[in-house]
């Protein structure tokens, strides 16, 4: 560089200090975009899959129609159940016919679910007192609203749940006597229930679920 003239010795000094600020402003662009990738990722302007605070909550979508009904019935509380009572009878709720075609949960034998005509007639398997009456119960969104009925025998020692689609006839705190009318069933089943317009559950006084057959019901 001695050799050359003061114009050329001062024009490569001047690239080779062009070249070292190129080769810093490339660091700093680096540094600078690294810098503002991690201030993104910490106030979340991008969701970064995987990525979240401790404690947070992780959201999911919930799909919409008849998808949000189960494809097969769905145990009431859990399997857990006692043994029908020896000696015990229920009244028919409907026409021996209708109770021919119910069906049992499968492996879960504590409800009893009936396929009716529309306007068929559902009635008291004991007398007691509805202690609950209950309008357009929706669980699924994409499903069937549904009445409930619950009636307490006389003695206290037995209630009965009727989950229905149709028509209630009969008011909380009301006694009947065994076989009276409680509902008319309607049109349309529960897809919860297997497509079944009246699901039946009994309890004892304790709350547990009694194990259901067709052969109780006289």
């Amino acid at each position: 560089m001695e050799n050359l003239p003061k114009k050329g010795q001062l024009a490569n000094v001047f690239k080779l200090l062009f070249l070292e600020l190129s080769k810093l402003k490339l660091f700093l662009f680096l540094v600078l975009g690294l810098v503002v990738l991690v201030l993104v990722i910490k106030t979340k302007i991008i969701p970064f899959p995987g990525v979240k605070e401790k404690g947070e909550s992780v959201e999911t979508t919930t799909p919409t129609g008849s998808s949000l009904v189960p494809s097969g019935p769905v145990v009431a509380v859990n399997p857990n159940m006692v043994e029908f009572p020896e000696g015990l009878v229920l009244a028919l709720p409907v026409g021996r016919e209708n109770l021919d075609k119910a069906i049992l949960d499968e492996g879960y034998s504590q409800v009893l679910s009936f396929f009716l005509p529309n306007q068929t007639l559902i009635r008291a398997v004991f007398g007691g007192r509805v202690t609950q009456v209950l309008y357009n119960q929706k669980p699924f969104p994409g499903d069937l609203a549904f009445n409930e009925i619950r009636l307490e025998r006389n003695d206290g020692e037995f209630w009965v749940s009727y989950v229905f689609v149709g028509e209630i006839l009969v008011q909380e705190d009301q006694g009947v006597v065994e076989g009276e009318v409680l509902a008319k069933a309607g049109e349309g089943g529960l897809g919860f229930r297997s497509g079944a317009n009246l699901s039946i559950w009994l309890h004892n006084k304790n709350d547990e679920m009694v194990k259901l057959t067709k052969e109780i019901f006289n």
